[in-house]
């Protein structure tokens, strides 16, 4: 009897062992995979060397993009948007998949997604580029409205010129030289404008030369005088059926955050809920972020009840070999020596970082709270490193917007005013901000 119960107890344990080393062949692979989607997703800011992996694992490819893709978070679409970009390169056409995730990325809130996403569409002619590039031509923000006049130059005359020859009126001259620009490469008709009669020499800006502007509005006159004549002669079939708000609403929440300003207080994202946000990422060093502060701090002031800036330093944030770049306390010259050899080092110099931020902050009148993001943990989640990045955020504390380099006061207003209205980010606008 005993002996049977031996038998019957190794009988067992063969079996249970056999089953634990099919599971090890057959199953473990599915759970390792799981793991590391579930992990990939959940994680901030993952490794690309992860979502490759986990990529390179899964059996379902698409699914799996398109899973990283509604996370809403800025590395995971971003990591979408190139791997399409290269997924597609090579390929014949896009499977729906593909399509549906760019149609989606060409009204997101992030601007550098936008301008991948239509690329993509325009390289693959998919039908459905031209009305998403036309649908930018309407946003409030004039960059996003001069990427879309770069991409519909590539459309025939027949088709762009009812969408363009609008812009000629617009208050942006450099949307109006761009549109002009464009418009004599359709028509062959030269009435002279060139980029260099709007932009200020070396700053990109328009420029307030009175001479440059006659010039230009000289030219507009001319052009919207020809339009009246030959317009007949454009008018589509079939316009287009441009994008409405419902196709860019925005994505998730954004995951809460506490970061110390310039007295060691801690401060939340979660503590302005209920208020749009706008997150400026930005450092003493960079030369760009100190040409948009004028515009913050005039924004601050013409909007202290609607709007909580929060200003993020990324001073004292490791390089690639995991030094921090120390500036003079002038914060005009970008002095690139380092001070530090590891993360323990940074952290240390962290109270020498407060106070020199305090005094430039001081000293530029900055009239909006600032906050200490010295190891890059908030900044890398937005994808900060390209300064200054501005994330604005609405009252529920969801992404609409993000951009690279400052905007003026007036464009940060319309912004602003977009989220109380029904209209959100991509949505056509009929009076963009002057």
């Amino acid at each position: 009897m005993n002996a049977d119960k031996r038998s019957i107890r190794l009988r067992i344990l063969l079996f249970l062992l056999v089953a634990v080393g099919v599971f090890g062949l057959v199953g473990w692979p599915r759970v390792r995979q799981a793991f590391m989607t579930r992990l990939v997703l959940r994680a901030e800011v993952p490794s690309l060397d992860a979502l490759q992996a986990a990529l390179d694992g899964t059996a379902d490819p698409a699914t799996f993009l398109d899973r990283v893709w509604q996370t809403g978070k800025v590395p995971h679409r971003e990591w979408v948007m190139s791997r399409l970009g290269e997924d597609v390169a090579t390929a014949a056409g896009l499977n729906p998949s593909q399509e549906a995730i760019l149609q989606a990325g060409a009204l997101d809130a992030d601007l550098g997604v936008r301008e991948q996403a239509l690329s993509v569409l325009a390289a693959k002619h998919s039908t459905v580029f031209f009305p998403l590039a036309a649908a930018q031509l309407g946003d409030v923000d004039p960059e996003i409205r001069l990427l879309g006049l770069r991409l519909i130059r590539q459309c025939e005359a027949r088709q762009a010129l009812p969408v363009v020859v609008p812009l000629l009126d617009d208050p942006d001259l450099r949307v109006v030289a761009s549109a002009e620009t464009a418009l004599r490469g359709w028509t062959g008709i030269d009435y002279g404008v060139r980029m260099f009669h709007v932009l200020a020499p070396g700053e990109g800006k328009t420029a307030a030369d009175p001479a440059r502007v006659a010039t230009v509005r000289k030219a507009v006159a001319q052009r919207q005088a020809w339009w009246r004549e030959h317009h007949a002669e454009y008018l589509a079939a079939n316009p287009p059926t441009l994008p409405n708000a419902a196709m860019s609403r925005p994505g998730p929440a954004v995951s809460d955050f506490a970061l110390e300003d310039l007295n060691g207080r801690t401060v939340r994202l979660s503590d302005f809920r209920g208020r749009p946000v706008l997150l400026n990422f930005w450092a003493t060093w960079c030369t760009a972020c100190a040409a948009e502060l004028p515009d913050l701090i005039q924004l601050a002031k013409r909007r202290p009840e609607d709007l909580v800036i929060l200003g993020i330093s990324l001073d004292g944030v490791p390089d690639e070999h995991g030094h921090a770049a120390e500036h003079n306390d002038s914060a005009e010259a970008a002095d690139h020596s380092t001070a530090a050899d590891n993360l323990g080092e940074i952290s240390k110099s962290v109270p020498t970082t407060r106070a020199r931020v305090k005094r430039f902050v001081q000293a530029r009148g900055l009239n909006y709270l600032v906050l200490l993001d010295p190891h890059n943990q908030v900044g890398a989640r937005f994808n900060g490193g390209e300064l200054p990045t501005n994330i604005l955020l609405d009252g529920e504390g969801r992404l609409r917007r993000r951009f690279i380099g400052g905007r003026s006061a007036a464009v940060l207003v319309a912004m602003v005013a977009e989220l109380k209205s029904s209209a959100g980010p991509g949505a056509l606008q009929t009076t963009p901000p002057r």
